[in-house]
C-alpha cells in the first residue's frame, strides 16, 4: 500500500480555512480597536513622520504595493521557466508569472472596488489631528476612489504578490511573514491609512492570491502525485 494517490489537484482543508478565517476576523476586529491608539501615536504633524516617505526602507515597502515590481518579478519568472522543464503544478513556462501578475492585478482592483463601496476617508493630514473619528463620503458625491482609504490597495497588492510567491516557493514563507505586515504598517506610519485599512487590505490581497492559486490548480495544473494531506 502507498500513501500517495494521483489526483488532479490538492483538496481544500476546510478546517484550516475556518481557522484562518476566524484569525482574519479577529485581526480585523483588533485593528479597529487599536485604530484610535495608532492614530494618536502616529500623526502627520510630528516632525519625524513628515520625512518618512524619503527613507529608503519606506520607499522599498511602498513599492511592493505597486504593480511595477511584480511585473519585473513576472518577467524574471518567465525567463527562468522558459529555459527549464515545466515544473509540477504548472501548465507551461508562463504559469508562475501569470499567477503572480493575476493575483496582484485582481487584488488591486478588488481593493479599489471595496473603497468605493465602503467609502471611508483616509486619516486627516490637516489640523485638528488630535481627534479620532471615521469619516465616510456620501454616495451622492460620486464613485471615485480618490481620498478613500478602506482597504489599502498598496497593502492588498503587496499581500497578494508575496502570498502568491509563497504558493510557488514555500521556502519564501518566512520572508512573506515579515514583509506583508511591514508593508501594511508602512502605510499607517506614513499616515496614508488607518491601521484597520492596512490590515483589511493585506487580508484582501492574501485571499485574492489564494483564490487565484486554487483556480489555477483546478483549471490548468498538470496531473501529478500528491500526499494525502490536504493543501488549503
Amino acid at each position: 500500500m502507498t500513501d500517495r494517490l494521483p489526483r488532479p489537484y490538492p483538496t481544500i482543508c476546510w478546517k484550516r480555512v475556518g481557522i484562518w478565517s476566524a484569525a482574519a476576523i479577529a485581526a480585523i476586529g483588533a485593528a479597529h480597536v487599536l485604530d484610535p491608539a495608532a492614530h494618536a501615536l502616529i500623526r502627520y504633524d510630528r516632525l519625524p513622520l513628515k520625512n518618512l516617505a524619503e527613507l529608503d526602507w519606506q520607499r522599498l515597502l511602498r513599492v511592493l504595493g505597486s504593480l511595477y515590481p511584480w511585473v519585473a518579478i513576472g518577467a524574471v519568472l518567465v525567463l527562468i521557466d522558459r529555459a527549464r522543464p515545466v515544473r509540477p503544478l504548472m501548465k507551461d513556462g508562463l504559469s508562475r508569472a501569470a499567477i503572480v501578475l493575476v493575483s496582484v492585478a485582481l487584488a488591486g482592483a478588488a481593493a479599489e472596488a471595496l473603497k468605493v463601496l465602503i467609502r471611508r476617508l483616509r486619516p486627516p493630514k490637516e489640523p485638528p489631528m488630535e481627534l479620532f473619528d471615521y469619516t465616510f463620503r456620501p454616495f451622492v458625491e460620486g464613485w471615485s476612489s480618490s481620498g478613500l482609504g478602506m482597504p489599502s490597495s498598496h497593502s492588498a497588492v503587496a499581500g497578494a504578490g508575496l502570498f502568491a510567491l509563497t504558493r510557488l516557493e514555500p521556502r519564501l514563507v518566512p520572508i512573506a511573514l515579515v514583509l506583508i505586515p511591514l508593508a501594511a504598517l508602512s502605510r499607517v506610519a506614513s499616515v496614508a491609512h488607518y491601521l484597520s485599512d492596512a490590515v483589511v487590505g493585506a487580508l484582501v490581497g492574501v485571499l485574492i492570491a489564494w483564490l487565484t492559486w486554487r483556480t489555477h490548480l483546478r483549471l490548468f495544473a498538470r496531473p501529478t502525485e500528491y500526499d494525502r494531506s490536504p493543501d488549503a
